[in-house]
């Protein structure tokens, strides 16, 4: 009996069905990786050659299916772990402005005695004294700013990691 249910059209189509489900799902599961911002749902269009609003409410698991998203579950791995690895980028280049903010400064590691702000002659400079903490996180951040350098997917923050280690470098003469 189940070789005849086998050929029915029915059991086909729901075998195919599963089938693809099964190829698509892995597919899914890298896209919904937290760190896909739109720059890189825009790179997925133009591999898929879709247009598709992956924000709308009307958006559905069929719209990918009949664009054969299962067809591209390299670039979509690839496109998540890319994704990921500029969202640690952004993190560090985020602590990185958070600690040198001069707020920031002024309450972390630099105590009262040691962070001064002298107006006489041609303006207000800061003074930093006894700043061991300042030189190491200088340090830390440029070490940081090079690997992020290195990195093939800087490429979004390339200006931004630049920015720094001019900033730094400044700041370290």
């Amino acid at each position: 009996m189940r070789k005849d249910l086998e050929r029915r059209d029915v059991w086909i189509k729901l075998r195919d069905e599963i089938k693809l489900f099964e190829r698509v799902l892995p597919v899914l599961g890298h896209m919904l990786t937290p760190a896909i911002q739109g720059r890189h749902w825009e790179s997925l269009k133009a591999q898929l050659d879709g247009d598709f609003d992956h924000e709308s409410p009307d958006f559905c698991l069929r719209q990918l299916i009949e664009l054969r998203v299962d067809k591209h579950t390299e670039f979509v791995d690839n496109l998540a772990t890319g994704a990921r690895q500029e969202a640690k980028i952004e993190t560090d280049l985020v602590m990185i402005k958070k600690y040198w903010e001069m707020d920031t400064l002024n309450k972390g590691g630099l105590k009262d005695g040691n962070f001064k702000v002298d107006s006489h002659g041609q303006g207000a400079y800061h003074k930093l004294g006894g700043a061991d903490e300042v030189t190491d996180k200088l340090t830390e951040h440029n070490t940081i700013l090079g690997s992020m350098k290195m990195s093939r997917f800087v490429e979004a923050f390339k200006y931004q990691v630049q920015d720094w280690e001019q900033t730094l470098s400044l700041i370290t003469d």
